[in-house]
């Protein structure tokens, strides 16, 4: 997660590739689904403009959670500096309450529930993170706690910095927040820009959630001197607390995970998160979709993190030192039970969603993972913030991770929430551009379909035709050959070299098989393609 807000023109390419790429069946490509289980499906997506009465200014959901008594979501924007709530009594049909929306002195970065039914909290509460930063040396924030009932602050409690991911473990007895105090990104360091040592140091702080609000004190957790890089400057990332009240918190650009006990506020355990090897990726930003090159020893670099039963999952985003575009699945001890490393960027290959303009960067960005069961299975799910979806995976207790389904998502999805005991997942998406015509959304989707929706459209599992540069995005023409077995396409005028694909539809979903590039003088052309006849 970041402070930083970013500009519509990134996000051109994963517009096109959601524009077309519609409702899966099991297909047999690089990412190949299972053929067994239950899936998701999308049943609603709500704009969260609707919860303002200007709704031609900027407004984002970033981080989101469940309160279970409203049958209502809560939502961090840092736009509006504001919290906001949807009411998901019916999760098809999701009503806004603008009313409702709890104004902050500062940015909210991130949000967790307490409900009094889980310990002796007076209330159920929302605890929001606040970022009140002057400056990267300056770093200051606070925890708001926001009585639910009344949607009012009822207690500022101030914290160490830069607040930035706030989780309340499943007992309810503590929250742990990391404290980031981000590095400044152009600052030399050593030689290297936005390098580390950049203090102030980040850490964590915890709360035990008793009583009163105005009476809980902040405790804090140094996290110094863990990390092989940066030891004195850590900058944690994001924070799960399992049963046994023991919280994982990823220190991204120190490429560390720290294990804290919340009861003793201690570090008890962590690892480094080591380095992969990238291979048949795209690392060039040309305006075409080509897997043709490798990368060694990339820093994994984690971001979001979670339980996995007695396991932990890393979403690998990678920053400072590369883009390493995967998951991971550790044992405690930093043992490696398995990593994603090309096949999370190949996916967005397969589906039509992969961000060229991020080749040479992180690729589709793996920035948020989530842990649940659901009747039973196991499930993890990973989010691509510059691809715009979500993986689902079966099998992450056993430290392995079996493609189940793909879902489409909004713009830059960030925050991902389970709630099993509804069968619900959600997921809240930080793009807002109302110039664009792209607007920051809350998905919902349910659990329990037959089969999956989506996509409808994957490339072929064909070494040759990928190595040829048979990925696919943003087609804005298509139409059905004499016979109707086949279709041909063209894609959008954002690629370098214009191409005629065809598709099989004897298969569910429809394979791109092949292309034509068009040339002119024996060169590829780049035109302005929107139609085919």
């Amino acid at each position: 997660m970041s402070s930083q807000r970013s500009s519509s023109a990134r996000w051109a390419l994963a517009i096109g590739a959601v524009a077309l790429a519609v409702p899966v069946a099991a297909w047999t490509g690089t990412a190949q689904a299972n053929d067994h289980g239950e899936y998701f499906t999308r049943i609603s997506t709500f704009p969260v403009f609707e919860n303002n009465a200007d709704r031609s200014v900027e407004t984002v959901a970033e981080i989101v959670d469940y309160w279970s008594n409203g049958q209502e979501l809560v939502y961090t924007d840092g736009e509006g500096d504001q919290i906001g709530f949807v009411d998901i009594s019916d999760p098809a049909d999701p009503q806004a309450r603008p009313d409702d929306n709890v104004a902050l002195d500062g940015e909210p970065t991130s949000v967790s529930v307490v409900e009094n039914a889980s310990n002796s909290v007076k209330s159920d509460y929302a605890l929001v993170g606040v970022n009140t930063s002057e400056s990267f040396v300056d770093p200051s924030g606070y925890l708001a706690v926001v009585d639910l009932a009344t949607k009012s602050v009822v207690a500022e409690l101030e914290l160490g910095g830069q607040p930035d991911s706030v989780k309340v473990g499943p007992s309810g007895d503590y929250v742990a927040i990391v404290i980031e105090n981000e590095r400044d990104e152009d600052l030399i360091v050593d030689g290297v820009e936005g390098g580390l040592e950049q203090p102030p140091p980040g850490l964590l702080q915890v709360v035990k959630l008793r009583g009163e609000p105005q009476n809980w004190k902040v405790k804090d957790v140094d996290l110094t001197g863990l990390a092989a890089y940066g030891a004195d400057d850590p900058e944690p990332e994001f924070v799960d607390v399992n049963d046994d009240e023991l919280a994982v918190v990823s220190l991204q650009e120190n490429n560390h995970v720290a294990i804290v006990d919340l009861r003793t506020r201690t570090v008890v355990g962590g690892f480094d998160a080591g380095a992969v090897d990238l291979v048949d990726i795209d690392n060039v930003e040309d305006d075409l979709i080509i897997f043709q090159d490798d990368l060694d020893d990339v820093v994994r670099e984690p971001d979001a993190i979670a339980w996995v039963g007695q396991n932990v999952a890393t979403a690998n985003e990678g920053d400072l030192f590369g883009g390493s575009r995967g998951f991971s699945i550790f044992e405690q001890d930093g043992t490696l039970l398995y990593d994603a490393a090309s096949t999370f960027d190949e996916l967005a290959r397969d589906i039509g969603h992969y961000p060229d303009n991020r080749s040479e960067n992180k690729g589709s960005e793996p920035e948020s993972i989530a842990y649940d069961r659901y009747d039973g299975v196991g499930h993890l799910f990973v989010g691509s913030e510059r691809g715009s979806f979500v993986g689902v995976y079966l099998g992450a207790e056993d430290g392995d991770a079996e493609l189940h389904q793909v879902l489409p998502a909004g713009l830059g999805p960030e925050g991902l929430l389970t709630i099993p005991e509804r069968d619900l997942l959600v997921v809240s998406s930080e793009v807002d551009d109302p110039t664009f015509g792209v607007r920051a959304t809350i998905t919902i989707y349910g659990y329990g379909a037959t089969a999956p929706a989506y996509p409808e459209v994957v490339s072929a599992d064909d070494e040759a035709l990928v190595d040829d540069g048979v990925g696919w995005s943003a087609m804005s023409g298509m139409v059905a050959t004499g016979d109707g077995a086949t279709a041909l396409a063209v894609w959008d005028s954002f690629y370098a070299e214009s191409k005629v694909f065809t598709l099989d539809l004897g298969v569910t979903p429809a394979e791109v098989v092949d292309h034509v590039t068009i040339t002119k003088d024996d060169e590829p052309v780049g035109y302005e393609l929107e139609g085919i006849a």
